[in-house]
């Protein structure tokens, strides 16, 4: 191991970091702190990195607060010195502290050991310090060159360890003797295992390139730490040895390990991957299908078709179409999806036939297709929708109504994320596919008004929808894998549909207008599995749906003389805290 001379060095590679102070952008407000302590290794080599540490955490505070967090927190433990156990460096008294404070602290760091156990130095911050918890986050920065010495008997393993970091709610990065190379051979300086940080310029700025590989490492200190850091959403291993170069690498090392830290601080919202789409224009394609289903010749939603003419006694079979453009926004959700904003163009056809006494049954086919952008980045999720459905309608002599539907689908999806490599800006490419399912049952009852001049149709009923996306891996520069995943969501709904008429020389107009709101009875949060190239993961939030939703639509049905053909064009919207969507449709119907 070498001995090297610091002092240029850290004021390069803390100018380096200062830049990025003026560089980072400013994130939404946080209202939580951010706990951070270092688990610093006290062998002879280490005197170097434990100067830098004194110079760089005041300069990450200044980070950390920047990005918005409300406070922050810090904490030093020593491994590895000639008592080999680890000791707790008390911060102006406390187990926490300033990070000017962390400076005075970290000057009793020692370079006298030689026997170095990183998992003991772990262990001992999760046995000896109390986290806020709650929306706060915890983050341990384990600082060493060796691989792990054992002091522990084989009590400590990496599973135990995990698992522990897991149960505490702390995450883990680390400054560690291991040699990292980007996809086109680049010298890495840091990576999350999705990321590699590279300086191909050497100008001390550090460029994003796609999954890293890694070369030799102080003995295991691959099995050891790497791979235990990697098991944790934005955990981030820097190279040791970036520092230690000096220069325009040590500039470098300390802006990487500052976007680390700063990302993993702020509860590692830097790596929301996309997945809402998938769940939500199923669901969509879901809707928009059933809604059709119930208009009628009447103009209506529900009920049954009205009188056929004499000249048409015996048509008792009716067809039917949809075609419907909509767009739609939703709000990014904080910790769990970017938002979002989509089109979709839907095409539907279908028949349906009378069936003894008021009732009538049939079937149609249904077809949607449209894309959703992030609106965080340029990631993309195309869809193509097949959905086949049955519906029957009955009605009683006073006029109640129930309708019920039965529909199940298909989606294709193609997903792009945006990623960087070698080579510039680039994707990791996806194709998903999804099945959907729909059952609704609706019950209403139309009342005229005024000589019949005016009606209206109060309606409730109960919907179940489930969206479940098949697992997939994407290909590309840090392609991901995608654990499968479900939405299914039963809502209770209740609207009323208010209804006029007039006559036209193209037959009888009927303006109308609908409002109404639905409840989500069974709403939670999905949790998916995300594993990284380098069988590190982590759990992405798809947050549940909307408890409460609002309904409403304007339109007109031209409907022609002799009561057979009916034609509307509308407006529909859905309104939530979390987005909204607006379509314009254009139905038909026909009675033959």
């Amino acid at each position: 191991m070498r001995s090297m001379s610091w002092a240029g060095r850290l004021l390069h590679a803390c100018a380096a970091l200062l830049g990025f102070a003026a560089m980072a952008t400013t994130a939404a407000a946080q209202s939580r702190t951010a706990e951070v302590v270092f688990v610093v290794d006290e062998s002879g080599s280490m005197g170097g990195e434990q100067e830098f540490l004194q110079t760089f955490v005041p300069a990450l505070e200044q980070q950390l607060l920047a990005a918005g967090l409300i406070s922050v927190r810090f904490g030093l433990v020593g491994f590895g010195d000639d008592n080999e156990v680890p000791r707790q460096f008390l911060i102006a008294g406390q187990p926490f502290g300033s990070a000017a404070n962390f400076a005075t602290a970290a000057m009793g760091l020692v370079t006298d050991g030689g026997t170095e156990d990183g998992y003991a130095g772990i262990q001992y911050v999760l046995d000896n310090y109390t986290f806020s918890g709650g929306t706060n986050t915890a983050v341990i920065v384990l600082v060493t060159d060796e691989d792990r010495d054992d002091i522990t008997n084989g009590a400590l393993t990496f599973q135990v360890v995990l698992v522990n970091l897991q149960n505490a709610n702390v995450s883990l990065s680390a400054i560690l003797n291991q040699v990292i190379t980007g996809p086109g051979g680049e010298v890495g300086i840091g990576t999350n295992g999705i990321i590699t940080y590279v300086d191909v310029n050497r100008d001390g700025v550090p460029e994003e390139v796609g999954t890293p590989t890694f070369g030799s490492a102080a003995g295991t200190t691959n099995a050891d730490y790497t791979a235990l850091v990697l098991s944790f959403e934005n955990g981030c291993v820097a190279d040791i040895n970036q520092l230690r170069a000096g220069g325009p690498e040590a500039q470098a090392f300390a802006v990487t390990l500052a976007r680390c830290l700063v990302q993993q601080a702020l509860g590692g919202t830097g790596n929301d991957i996309f997945l809402s789409p998938a769940v939500t224009m199923g669901r969509a394609a879901l809707l928009g299908h059933a809604d059709a289903l119930s208009f009628r010749l009447t103009g209506r939603y529900y009920g049954l078709d009205g009188m056929h003419t004499a000249s048409n006694a015996a048509g008792t079979r009716r067809a039917f179409a949809l075609l419907s453009y909509g767009q739609g926004e939703w709000e990014e959700v904080t910790g769990g999806q970017p938002g979002f904003d989509y089109d979709n163009v839907q095409f539907l056809a279908g028949f349906d036939a009378d069936w003894g006494h008021k009732a009538l049954v049939g079937f149609s086919l249904g077809y949607s297709e449209g894309e959703s952008n992030s609106d965080a980045s340029a990631d993309l999720w195309e869809h193509r929708i097949v959905t086949f459905g049955v519906h029957a309608s009955k009605e009683w002599e006073n006029g109640f109504n129930v309708n019920g539907q039965a529909l199940v689908g298909l989606a294709d999806y193609d997903t792009s994320r945006a990623v960087s490599s070698i080579s510039g800006p680039d994707t990791a490419d996806g194709a998903p596919e999804a099945n959907l399912y729909l059952l609704r049952a609706r019950a209403s009852r139309t009342y005229g008004l005024f000589g019949d001049r005016f009606d209206i149709t109060p309606h409730f009923g109960v919907t179940h929808t489930k969206v479940d996306v098949d697992g997939y891996t994407e290909d590309g520069p840090g392609g991901l894998r995608v654990d499968g995943f479900s939405q299914e969501l039963t809502t209770a709904d209740i609207g009323i549909e208010a209804q006029t008429s007039m006559a036209t020389q193209w037959g009888e107009l009927r303006p109308s207008l609908q409002i109404g709101a639905e409840y989500a009875l069974d709403t939670d949060d999905e949790s998916v599995s995300i594993t990284t190239p380098l069988g590190g993961g982590f759990q992405q939030l798809i947050p549940a749906y909307e408890d409460l939703t609002g309904v409403a639509g304007i339109g007109a049905t031209l409907i022609s003389d002799d009561g057979d053909r009916a034609i509307r064009f509308g407006y529909e919207g859905r309104f939530n805290e979390d987005g909204e969507s607006h379509s314009l449709a254009l139905r038909g119907r026909i009675r033959f």
